[in-house]
């Protein structure tokens, strides 16, 4: 999850374009995320910062070449946990020379339980998060997932990563 600001409501016409392109953008800032996405227009140009990485166009711009283009910045964007590190984006782990692709429900889990390093996250809440149309909420669905993504990660990276599980909430241990 990236966190997208701006200083102006013709800016917040962008923002709200990558919103409904982009599934892991928000404009909430109370809602966890890996990075802060910043957009500025000038009168003929458009900067967009991603923390030390900074692009800048000409305006005017095709919808399809700036998606590219954040796209591009995304997938270079990575966080380090435990050693390991973890390119959101494009759903990868890298370790010692070793590197893991995701599928999707191993990367939203890990993209949740590392947005919640304090207090974990609710296992209600990740359940909706990574199957938003069960109607019926299967505890060792989740679990399952878990230690799959565990097992997964030790197999292929020979990295053990440990969740604790307290009163409904699930942490990573690392």
């Amino acid at each position: 999850m990236y966190l997208l600001k701006c200083n102006n409501s013709y800016e917040q016409k962008v923002i709200e374009l990558l919103l409904n392109k982009f599934a892991n953008f928000t404009n909430e800032p109370q809602r966890a995320y890996f990075s802060i996405l910043s957009i500025t227009l000038s009168d003929k140009k458009i900067f967009i910062v991603l923390e030390k990485n900074k692009l800048v166009f000409d305006l005017p711009i095709s919808a399809n070449n700036l998606f590219q283009k954040i796209i591009d910045l995304l997938n270079d964007h990575s966080v380090v946990f435990s050693d390991i590190t973890y390119f959101p984006y494009r759903q990868k782990l890298f370790y010692k020379n070793q590197t893991l692709s995701l599928g999707n429900i191993h990367n939203l889990i890990l993209q949740q339980l590392l947005l919640n390093p304090d207090l974990g996250i609710d296992k209600k809440s990740l359940y909706s998060l990574v199957w938003p149309n069960d109607k019926n909420v299967m505890p060792n669905k989740l679990d399952t997932h878990l230690t799959n993504l565990k097992n997964l990660i030790l197999e292929t990276l020979n990295f053990r990563i440990t969740f604790a599980s307290q009163l409904g909430r699930i942490k990573l241990i690392n």
